[in-house]
Order: C-alpha cells, then structure tokens, then sequence
C-alpha cells in the first residue's frame, strides 16, 4: 500500500518537473522565434528600402538625354520623335514636387534610353531606342513608381516600398566656384580706398595710387566696400604692385623682418578701413631691381564676419615720411576660388534654376512592418532642405527605422 502510494506520488512530479521542462524549452522556443521574427524583419526592411534606393539611383542618373517633350501640369504632353543628348541645354529632364511635410515628394523623370540592340542613342523610334518617363509618389505608407514609354499611353502605379515614413527630394544647384567680388575696376577707383592717417588715393587709367601716410607705426590701405567672409570659403586676392623708389629702398623705405630679413607687407582681411588685421599673409612686395610685381595671395578665414581688403606695411625706425612715397595697384581682383559646400540644396527649383541643377539628394524614410519591442524611441532630422524632422510616436516607437540617403549626380539635359 505504501509502495502504491510512493509511486503515484513520483509520478506527479516527474509529470510536474516533465512540464516545468516543457514550458521553458516552449518558452526559450517563442523567444528565439520572436528574435528571429524581429531581425528577420529588420533584414527585410534594409534589403527592401535598399534595392528601391538603387532602382531611384539609376533612374535619376539617366536624367541626361535631352528630348522635345514638355511638361504640364496634368502630366506629360508632346511625341518623342526628336531628341538631341548634347551636354548643358536649357532644360531640366525632371519635374519636382515638393511637399514640406512627411506626407512625402514627387518626382518625374524623363530620358530616351539606350538601344537594347546596338548601345547608341537614337532620336525617335527605331533600332531599339525608347523614351522613358519615370514617375516616384508617396501615398499614404506607400511609395510608388511609375513606367511609361510614350508621352501618352497611361501606366499604373506600381508599388515599390510599403510602410514609407517619408520620401524627400532635394535638388543641388552647382556652386560657381569664381564669385567675384571685387573687380579690377572698382580696385582702382580712387574713393574705395581709406587708409591710415592723411592717406591719399588717386586714379589714373586702370591703376590706383596711395600716397601722404604721415603717420607712425603701421600704414594701412583698405578697401572700403565691407566683404563677409565664411571660413569655409578661399579667397583669391591679386594685384600687380609698384612702389616708390624711396619706398623699397633707403632709409626711408619699408622696414624688414628681423627673422626673415624680407620687407614687411601684409595682405589680407582687415576687421576695419583702418584697423588690425584678422587674417594676412606675408607677400613679397617687390624686387628692388624690379619695377612691379604680381602678388597673389589665398585666404580662407579663421572666423565669418564683416572684413575689409587691404594690406600693411611699416616704415624704417626714423624714416622720413612724405607725401612722395606711394604705392600703386593695378589689375586687382578679390575672389572665391573655393567653397567648403559644394552645393546649394534647394527643395523646389524654380523655372530658372531647374537646369542648373547637378545632383539629387534622395532621402527615403521607412519602418518596419511589425513591433520589434524594443521600446527605441528614434528621432531624425534635415531629412529636406528646410530641415523637416521626424520623431516616432506612438506604436510606432517599437518599430525599427531606417533611413537611407544618396547624393545622385545628373547630366540634367532633359527638355
């Protein structure tokens, strides 16, 4: 009876422990299926969002041939039965539609493409060559493409990426990297220039002469139209430079460094028409044997601000200082050679801009299908030119985002 009554009870909790065992491995089971559930998901995001990244990549970079079609309003209107793919025309080969929000662009592409027969470019129809509209819009979650090979067939909408958050365009204008600031002729007119005590400036043909600086210590000549500078810029100064005998040599000439044994003269930024210099180089002024010489200088700032060109000098200790002694500018010019950011992003381009355009910064914004659980809020920001930003709220929060961005250079020769 007793031996009965031991094994009823083994037999409970070895079905206890049994389902105990049971329950962790059922439970250590739907863990690992829901690890795999949630990267499987994470894959899938980034290798979906990343293919149609690379489909809008080279849709854009065939924006380059130039064809008759034009735009309107309700869509695309004319034949294709002429075309030209010379560089640089005067149409853009894209139509922008901007929307400042994250209910997200349009975008509209347009191109004859390459024979599938032969490789060549051929206007019209013919040994393979056909026109291409492509079409991108966002509705709701959803981002859709559009393919059409004539200016008047109609084609469906096809979906491409579910669960889209955003999708931005921008459009990059090509920076000119030769502004000019300053031009020979405004270098030479007498009444742009100031300088330290009873400075005189005089015109004669294409060059200015400064003269009478009786003063002491250090002698400035500034030119007086303020110029703000970004220290991410380089600035190119040049002018062909002539001094008066008595200012190059004797004792009552330009003093030297004491190190370099080179006669001080400093070309620059100024931060008023008579005050201390922000940012100069040294410049070799002239050869005494030597009648003129041509300084050029390049500056890039330390800091943005309102800054004057202009250069100093000293004076010998105990030099005679008259109105004899001058210096003479001609063939001047103040420039930028070189910009730190390469290009403006605008969201929209106008009529006039459109065919300036060099580049499309992309931005593609999507989440995942399903709550991941890891509570992540995330937070992201200048997904457009004028900075639109996105925060998940919501359910959202427990899904993963991922954000996808490219810079897509065009030929932009599209009519």
């Amino acid at each position: 009876m007793i031996r009965r009554g031991l094994t009823l009870l083994e037999m409970m909790i070895a079905l206890a422990l049994t389902g105990m065992v049971a329950y962790i491995a059922l439970d250590m089971f739907a863990g690992q299926q829901a690890n795999y559930t949630r990267t499987r998901e994470k894959v899938k995001l980034q290798d979906d969002a990343r293919e149609v990244m690379r489909i809008i990549e080279e849709d854009v970079r065939n924006a380059g041939y130039r064809t008759t079609v034009s735009s309107e309003a309700t869509g695309l209107a004319g034949s294709i039965g002429k075309c030209g793919y010379v560089l640089d025309k005067d149409s853009a080969a894209f139509t922008a539609g901007n929307r400042n929000t994250i209910a997200g662009d349009t975008l509209r592409i347009r191109y004859v493409e390459p024979s599938s027969i032969d490789g060549q470019v051929t206007c019209g129809y013919g040994s393979g060559t056909s026109f291409r509209e492509i079409g991108y819009l966002q509705r709701n979650d959803t981002l859709f493409r559009r393919l059409r090979s004539d200016t008047t067939s109609a084609s469906e909408w096809v979906e491409m990426l579910s669960n889209v958050v955003t999708f931005q365009v921008e459009y990059g204008l090509l920076t000119d990297p030769t502004d000019q600031i300053a031009t020979s002729v405004q270098l030479a007119t007498a009444a742009n220039w100031a300088g330290s005590g009873s400075m005189t400036a005089s015109t004669l043909g294409s060059a200015v002469t400064l003269t009478n600086w009786k003063t002491a210590g250090a002698v400035v000549a500034c030119y007086k139209n303020p110029v703000s500078v970004d220290p991410r810029y380089t600035y190119r100064i040049t002018f062909d430079l002539s001094m008066s005998a008595n200012m190059r040599v004797g004792v009552d000439g330009i003093d030297s460094s004491t190190t370099s044994q080179l006669p001080k003269f400093a070309v620059g930024f100024f931060n008023s028409t008579a005050g201390t210099p922000t940012d100069t180089l040294y410049a070799y002024p002239q050869d005494p044997s030597l009648t003129s010489r041509r300084i050029e200088v390049l500056l890039s700032p330390a800091t943005a601000g309102t800054r004057y060109l202009g250069f100093q000098t000293i004076y010998k200790t105990g030099a005679n200082i008259n109105s004899t002694q001058s210096v003479t500018i001609s063939n001047a010019s103040l420039s930028v050679v070189s910009r730190g950011q390469y290009f403006s992003w605008l969201n929209s381009p106008t009529a006039s801009q459109g065919p300036h355009v060099k580049a499309l910064r992309v931005n593609l914004l999507a989440k995942a299908a399903m709550s991941d659980g890891e509570g992540d809020t995330q937070a992201f920001s200048n997904l457009d030119a004028s900075g639109l930003s996105y925060s998940a709220s919501g359910a959202d929060t427990t899904r993963t985002h991922i954000l996808y961005q490219r810079i897509i250079p065009v030929v932009n020769n599209g009519n």
